[in-house]
């Protein structure tokens, strides 16, 4: 008798540990996902930041030519 509660106390912890095994990986995956979702969003932000970036400094040194240079009809001319 004492070695069936023996067995089934054995069987139980065995149980019960990788349960929390596998509970603990599910959760570190799900860390690891947020945390390579946050990084792509990150590098999409900058990304983004820079090509904003260019356009504006773009169309900044278009306006400052065409303020030297003078306007459209005179241009043409």
């Amino acid at each position: 008798m004492l070695a069936i509660v023996v067995a089934a106390w054995t069987t139980g912890t065995a149980v019960r540990q990788r349960r929390l095994y596998t509970e603990q990986l599910a959760a570190q995956a799900e860390e690891r996902a947020r945390a390579e979702a946050a990084e792509e969003r990150l590098r999409i932000a900058r990304e983004l930041r820079d090509v904003i970036g260019h356009s504006l400094s773009t169309i900044a040194v278009q306006a400052g030519a065409e303020r030297h240079v003078g306007g459209a009809e005179e241009q043409r001319r």
